[in-house]
């Protein structure tokens, strides 16, 4: 079997040097760096793409400001017609974006500076007023300084529920959104992402944390270089990718592709097909069509596949709960045990093989099949039993060798393989 390397991205995020709050613009930290494999999540853009001059320039007032230990804070408060498209962009902070039956665009921006005095402070403030402008369909929240980096600043904006569009972008800080009909992008160089309740589509990256998406009706992308991503439901496709960390998806309305460098994964339902592989860690899979799961090092197990179901473990048991199709299943260390209730029009040529451990097979009564099934190195106690009409072979003795049955089961079919280096074979028809 083929195992993707898979190369983890570091990045530092620098804090912002105090010396230059006074000149109203802290230094610029360095841009993140990184190298991924192919087919490794790459970093989140979170660059700011070039916009046409604004139909609508809207500077919010000054806010109030307080001392609070070395920084001063200034809280701003604000509104703006809605559009039906909304962008948020931060260089340091977190954005936190809800949707609520009302017809403005409504927020809050809370920005600190370490400031000498009130009145140093507010003149940084001042040269980097919090703006709200309309480009077109879209409505930009920002804060765009003189020059370098904005000031440290934690956005909470509360739009129409109907907003078609919601974009995110922090170059460090964690995101939130929720209750919206339409659908989400949102990208943070460093910090967790959460969504939840949302109509449209979801597409989120981040470099460094976790990621939870609750219910989502369309469809679902994902990426991090380091944390957990859990999914709730999706109402469409899902296609989630983690650099380390195990990942979780509850219900899929389309196909879901999970890929990991290390953690477990666990899928309950999806109505279409399934690819998963984690280069460490075990697999479960409630109910799919087609699955195709892989694991370096762990266990697998797949209740019920309505299609093709390949499951490839380099250590690990595979335990397979009901295959309505053909079914291929490879371990290089561990037990198999599959249940299969393919139809005649569904059976193909299937295979279950172990270098070590025993394998356990239960098959339909009424299908047409040809059994194969071989320990290639015998000891004493190995055995080949079954209940079906196959014919044994094997020589006698306590040494190594090899015992095998075959048998064509009403009428014969397509192969179904059985293979162990060392263990035992059993074979049962269903009552």
């Amino acid at each position: 079997m083929k195992w993707s390397t898979v190369v983890a991205v570091a990045l530092m995020m620098p804090g912002l040097a105090l010396g230059e709050a006074e000149q109203g613009v802290p230094p610029a930290p360095p841009a993140p760096q990184a190298l991924p494999a192919p087919g490794a999540p790459r970093a989140p853009r979170v660059t700011r793409p070039a916009r046409p001059r604004a139909a609508e320039q809207a500077p919010a007032a000054p806010g109030v400001v307080t001392r609070q230990g070395n920084n001063w804070v200034e809280e701003v408060t604000g509104s703006a017609a809605a559009a039906p498209r909304i962008r948020i962009e931060a260089d340091v902070g977190a954005i936190e974006l809800r949707g609520a039956e009302q017809r403005e665009v409504a927020y809050r921006v809370r920005r600190r500076v370490p400031a000498s005095s009130e009145e140093d402070a507010r003149r940084i403030f001042a040269m980097q007023p919090v703006r709200a402008e309309r480009h077109g369909d879209v409505l930009v929240l920002t804060i765009e300084p003189p020059r370098g980096r904005a000031l440290p600043a934690d956005y909470q904006v509360t739009v129409p529920r109907g907003t078609s569009l919601a974009e995110l972008e922090t170059r460090a800080g964690l995101i939130s959104a929720r209750d919206l009909d339409g659908s989400v992008r949102a990208e943070t160089a460093g910090g967790a992402i959460d969504v939840d309740n949302i109509g449209g589509a979801v597409h989120v990256e981040t470099i460094g944390g976790a990621i939870t998406i609750g219910a989502v009706k369309g469809k679902v992308e994902a990426e991090t270089a380091g944390g957990a991503i859990k999914l709730v439901s999706a109402g469409g496709d899902v296609r989630l990718v983690s650099q380390f960390g195990e990942i979780e998806v509850g219900r899929a309305g389309g196909s879901v592709r999970v890929e990991t460098a290390g953690g477990g994964i666990r899928i309950g339902t999806a109505a279409g097909d399934v690819f998963a592989e984690t280069a460490g860690g075990n697999i479960t899979v409630g109910e799919a069509g087609k699955v195709t799961v892989a694991t370096a090092a762990g266990n697998i197990r797949v209740d019920y596949a309505r299609a093709l179901l390949r499951a490839e473990s380099a250590a690990g048991s595979i335990h397979l709960g009901r295959c309505a199709g053909p079914v291929r299943a490879e371990t290089a260390a561990g037990s198999i045990q599959a249940v299969i209730a393919a139809s005649r029009g569904a059976w193909a040529e299937s295979l279950l093989e172990t270098a070590l451990g025993d394998i356990s097979v239960l098959v339909p009564r009424d299908l047409a099949m040809t059994i194969r099934a071989a320990v290639q190195m015998a000891g004493g106690q190995h055995r080949i039993s079954t209940n079906l009409p196959l014919t044994q072979r094997g020589g006698q003795g306590p040494g190594p060798r090899e015992i095998s049955a075959e048998g064509a089961i009403n009428g014969g079919g397509a192969f179904l393989r059985l293979r162990t280096v060392s263990g035992n074979i059993e074979i049962r028809s269903q009552k």
